[in-house]
Order: structure tokens, then C-alpha cells, then sequence
């Protein structure tokens, strides 16, 4: 079923600058709830087995948004390396509670692909 997958990749303004973030769904007439998965501490929205995990959550019918913290470390160029040390010196809790406001405001605009949980 991978292969009916779409993955979509876009760059959200962030109060601190702007983030990656990434979609994965199925290709489906049906409204699709939505998931964001937010990565742990010093983490990233691609390290390790993450896209197998949010591959397999979209397969189930989930439309699957992850993200890479603005202040985490990483950059928009090497969205993979933990290079940004300044930033990530920077980086607090609230602030990564804002840049999860900025991807469910972002979400919430989003094509009518999903329905929201609560």
C-alpha cells in the first residue's frame, strides 16, 4: 500500500523562523483525522525509524503531519545535521509550544483533506 502514499513537504513561518514540515496521507475520497507527531528533545522529524512510523499511521487511514522544532538544531539547508548550535541554545519549551500552534494554524488551512480529533 506504500505506494499510494503521497508526501508532501513545506516550509511554515515560525515565531522564532521558518520550519520544515512534512504530510503523508493516502489518496482517498474520505476526510482523513489528523495526526502531528512531535519529535522528543534534541530530535528531529527524520531521524531514525520516523517515516516508517508515520508511513505506517497513514496507511491506517491518518493523515500525518511532522515537523522539526524551529530552535531544535538543525536548519531549513541541513534539515538532518545538528549543526545550528546557537539555536538550539536558544530553544525552550514555549517555544516549541508555538511552533506546534504555527503547524495546527498552518493545518487548520490546509487542502480538506483531514478532519481534526479532539
Amino acid at each position: 500500500m506504500k505506494e499510494n502514499l503521497i508526501k508532501n513537504e513545506v516550509v511554515i513561518e515560525g515565531s522564532a523562523r521558518p520550519f520544515l514540515s512534512d504530510s503523508t496521507y493516502i489518496t482517498s475520497d474520505a476526510t482523513l483525522p489528523l495526526v502531528i507527531f512531535c519529535h522528543g528533545y534534541k530530535g528531529f522529524k527524520d531521524w531514525g525509524a520516523w517515516d516508517k512510523a508515520m508511513d505506517y499511521i497513514a496507511e491506517t487511514g491518518c493523515y500525518v503531519v511532522k515537523f522539526n522544532f524551529s530552535l531544535n538544531g538543525t536548519t531549513l539547508d541541513a534539515p538532518t545535521e545538528f549543526n545550528d548550535l546557537e539555536a538550539f541554545g536558544q530553544n525552550t519549551y514555549t517555544q516549541e509550544q508555538n511552533d506546534l500552534t504555527a503547524v495546527i494554524n498552518y493545518s487548520s488551512f490546509a487542502p480538506i483533506y483531514f478532519h481534526v480529533v479532539a
